[in-house]
């Protein structure tokens, strides 16, 4: 089951520090999201000097869509794999992902 996506009021400048890109690139990225209707910038309630940057329902519905596909296209990699290589993989990379957001967080 795909979880739906958190909302999650970011900066550009701390959403450009989480993904690895400066803020010019998040920055033209998100123009081009918000002209798609996927992407809106509200008014930082605790910082007037900055912008937020708020998935729309559109934005939120595609990134939902977005992982069904993942998911199925890594199911469909995964259904010749016996189940405990499976569940040992998944729980690595569970591991690594939890590990490398910690570190750099």
């Amino acid at each position: 089951m795909v979880q739906r996506v958190h909302l999650v009021l970011r900066q550009a400048k701390g959403l450009a520090d989480e993904i690895g890109l400066d803020r010019s690139g998040v920055t033209r990225r998100a123009s081009r999201l918000e002209e798609a209707g996927l992407l809106r910038r509200e008014s930082d309630p605790t910082d007037q000097r900055a912008t937020l940057l708020v998935l729309t329902d559109a934005g939120e519905s595609t990134v939902e869509t977005m992982r069904r596909r993942l998911a199925a296209h890594l199911q469909e990699r995964f259904d010749d794999w016996p189940a405990g290589e499976a569940l040992a993989f998944a729980e690595s990379l569970r591991r690594f992902i939890a590990e490398w957001t910690t570190v750099d967080n």
